[in-house]
C-alpha cells in the first residue's frame, strides 16, 4: 500500500514538471531573469552602495563620506580619519641674522604651531654685490630647518648702505665774452658731479691795445686813434684823440617816439680843414641808454666802428637804468643755482647773472593789540630762515623766566631772558637757544636763535632761524650758570666745556 502511494506522488510530479516546461516555451521563447528581492523574502539586502559626497579631514576635525545604496536607498555615513597638519612657514631672524627660527603656521589651529631653530649658512652672509657710489650692494643670508623629516630652506636679502663718493676738485675755464669758472668736485669712480662754485661773467674778458692809427699818415690834421679789444674780436673801447683846431658838431634827432619815450639821436663832428669826420649815435629810451654808437671813415679806405649796444653781455648797471632786482630758474634747493634778473624799469632790457645761495627778501608782521610789537625776517623761497629781527616802541616792561614764557618743556635750554609788557600783556622771548640732538649715535649741541610771542596764553608768532651753530656734546655736560642772569657767562664756559673734552 506505501509503495502504490509513493509512486503515485512521484508521477504527479513529473506531470506537474512537464507541465511547466511546456507553459514556459509558449509564453515566451527568451530565457527570463527574474530577481529575488531578498529584503522582501528573507529580509536584507546584498547594498550597492555610491558617494553622494564627502568633507574633508584635517587635523583637529575627521571626515565624513556619506553614502547610499543604489537597491534599496539606505544611507550611511563613513568616518574618514584627522590628517596631518598642513602647515605654511615663515622666518624669523635675530642676532644680527646670525640666527634663524622658522615657524610653522597650522592652517586650521593656531595651538598646533611649530617653532624650529634653523641653521644659518654664512654666519655673517654672503656677499652677492658690492657697494658702489651709485648701487647699493646686496648680503644674501641662507638658512634651513629639519622638522618631521622635511627640510625647509629660505634666503633673505640684506640691501647695504652706498659708498660714498670719492671727489676730486676740478675747475674749468671758458674764454669769451661769457666767461664761465666753473668748479665742481667730480667723483673718481661714477664721474657724477656736485657743483662746488659756478662764476659767469657776462663782461669781456680781454681789453688789451689792438690797433692804433696815426692820423697824420691819413691827411688829417693831426693826433691818433686807439683801438682795444677782445680776445673774441669785438672792439671794447675806441679812443679818438683828433688835433685838429676847427671841429664843427651837428646834432640831429633821427627818431623819436612819444609814446615809449624812444629816442636816436646822431651827433656828427667834422673838421673844416681836413675833413675828418666822427659820426656818434645814442639811443635812449625814457632816459635809459640803450646804445652808443661811434663811427670814423679815414679817407674812406678805412672805418672804425664801435657800438656799447644794452645785451646780455654788457653791463646793465653802467648805463644808467634803474634797475630792481628779480629771480627765476629756481628749483627746490638753491644749491642748483639760479638767476638773478636786473631788470629796468623804465625800458624792456634786462641782465641775468647766475648764482647760488640762498636769495634772501625781507617779510615784517605787526600785532595789533599790542605796544607796536612787530618782527622782521630774511627768508629765502626754499625755507631758509636768515636774520630775525624785534622791532617794538619803548614800553613798560618786567623780565620773566623763559620757563614761564613757554610753559610745558620743550626740552631747548634758553640762553636769554624773556620779557612781559605790563600795558598790553604780551611776552616774548627772542635770543638763543641749545638743543642737544642725537645725529648718527653721536650727540651734536645746535645752537640758533628763537623770537617767540605770546599773547593771552597762547603763543601767536613763533620763528627760528636756519642759522645753526653745531657744536660736539656730552651727554654728562649740564649748565651750572642760571641763563637768564648770565647769558654770555653760559656761553664761554659752555665753549671752554667744548674745547677742555676736545683735549
Amino acid at each position: 500500500m506505501k509503495k502504490r502511494i509513493a509512486l503515485m506522488m512521484t508521477l504527479a510530479l513529473m506531470l506537474i514538471f512537464i507541465f511547466l516546461l511546456c507553459s514556459c516555451g509558449k509564453e515566451n521563447e527568451q530565457t527570463k531573469i527574474i530577481y529575488i528581492d531578498r529584503n522582501e523574502k528573507y529580509g536584507y539586502c546584498e547594498h550597492r552602495w555610491e558617494s553622494q559626497g564627502q568633507t574633508s579631514p584635517t587635523c583637529t576635525k575627521e571626515g565624513a563620506n556619506y553614502m547610499k545604496c543604489t537597491l534599496c536607498g539606505e544611507r550611511k555615513t563613513v568616518k574618514i580619519p584627522t590628517v596631518e597638519c598642513e602647515y605654511e612657514e615663515s622666518w624669523q631672524w635675530y642676532n644680527n641674522n646670525n640666527s634663524v627660527a622658522l615657524i610653522l603656521h597650522c592652517k586650521h589651529n593656531p595651538a598646533h604651531n611649530k617653532t624650529v631653530t634653523g641653521h644659518v649658512s654664512y654666519i655673517y652672509g654672503q656677499l652677492i654685490q658690492p657697494s658702489t657710489c651709485t648701487e647699493a650692494g646686496k648680503l644674501s643670508y641662507r638658512a634651513s630647518a629639519v622638522y618631521q623629516g622635511k627640510t625647509y630652506s629660505t634666503e633673505k636679502i640684506e640691501t647695504l648702505s652706498r659708498t660714498p663718493h670719492k671727489y676730486e676738485t676740478v675747475t674749468t675755464q671758458m674764454g669769451g665774452c661769457l666767461g664761465r669758472t666753473r668748479t665742481v668736485q667730480k667723483c673718481t669712480e661714477c664721474g657724477i658731479e656736485k657743483i662746488y662754485t659756478e662764476k659767469i661773467t657776462y663782461e669781456h674778458t680781454d681789453t688789451a691795445l689792438k690797433a692804433r692809427y696815426d692820423l697824420t699818415s691819413y691827411g688829417y690834421c693831426g693826433g691818433y686813434i686807439e683801438i682795444k679789444g677782445c680776445e673774441c674780436g669785438e672792439i671794447t673801447y675806441l679812443n679818438i684823440k683828433p688835433s685838429c683846431q676847427d671841429l664843427k658838431e651837428v646834432c640831429e634827432v633821427v627818431s623819436e617816439d612819444e609814446k615809449t619815450g624812444e629816442r636816436h639821436v646822431r651827433m656828427t663832428s667834422i673838421c673844416t680843414a681836413c675833413s675828418l669826420c666822427i659820426v656818434n649815435e645814442l639811443g635812449t629810451y625814457d632816459g635809459c641808454e640803450l646804445y652808443s654808437k661811434t663811427t670814423v671813415a679815414l679817407n674812406g679806405d678805412t672805418v672804425i666802428s664801435y657800438c656799447d649796444v644794452n645785451e646780455a653781455n654788457h653791463d646793465l648797471l653802467s648805463m644808467n637804468h634803474e634797475t630792481v632786482i628779480t629771480y627765476e630758474g629756481l628749483k627746490a634747493s638753491c644749491k642748483d643755482g639760479y638767476f638773478l634778473v636786473f631788470s629796468c624799469v623804465k625800458c624792456p632790457y634786462e641782465k641775468k647773472l647766475y648764482t647760488k645761495g640762498h636769495y634772501l627778501t625781507s617779510e615784517s608782521e605787526s600785532f595789533s593789540d599790542t605796544c607796536g610789537i612787530g618782527v622782521t625776517v630774511e627768508k629765502c623761497h626754499c625755507g631758509y630762515i636768515g636774520d630775525i629781527e624785534l622791532e617794538y616802541v619803548d614800553r613798560q616792561e618786567t623780565e620773566i623766566s623763559p620757563s614761564e614764557h613757554f610753559g610745558e618743556s620743550t626740552g631747548l635750554q634758553y640762553l636769554a631772558k624773556a620779557y612781559k609788557c605790563t600795558e598790553c600783556g604780551i611776552s616774548y622771548y627772542f635770543g638763543p637757544v641749545l638743543e642737544v640732538a642725537e645725529v648718527d649715535g653721536t650727540e651734536i649741541a645746535l645752537i640758533y636763535e628763537i623770537c617767540s610771542i605770546k599773547k593771552d596764553g597762547e603763543i601767536i608768532y613763533e620763528i627760528s632761524s636756519s642759522n645753526v651753530s653745531y657744536l660736539n656734546a656730552s651727554p654728562s655736560f649740564t649748565f651750572t650758570r642760571d641763563p637768564v642772569d648770565e647769558e654770555r657767562a653760559l656761553l664761554d664756559d659752555y665753549f671752554n666745556s667744548i674745547k677742555n673734552q676736545a683735549q
